[in-house]
């Protein structure tokens, strides 16, 4: 019993050594940097617009910037349209 309780924790303490941390982190696919450009990539004048009209363009900038990373994504393409069409009527 007394060997089999000895084998039993040096098997588990061999298990627990095979844990290997990684020491690089796994690299990343890096972000576009979005920031003021997407406002004036716009044809509205946002200076003294509503703050939903310019959350929507902003957001607007942000789906075209994917689509143009990924232009055959249909979904990519349905935000595009969806935002374009909120910031005509919410720019008015």
């Amino acid at each position: 019993m007394r060997n089999l309780l000895l084998v039993l924790v040096l098997v588990g303490l061999a298990a627990c050594e095979d844990d290997v941390l990684p020491t690089k982190p796994t690299p990343r696919k890096a972000k576009p940097a979005i920031s003021a450009a997407i406002v004036s990539m716009s044809k509205v004048d946002t200076t003294k617009a509503s703050s939903i009209c310019r959350a929507s363009v902003r957001a607007g900038g942000k789906a075209r910037l994917r689509l143009d990373e990924a232009p055959g994504q249909a979904l990519a393409q349905k935000r595009a349209a969806a935002y374009a069409a909120l910031v005509a009527d919410a720019c008015k």
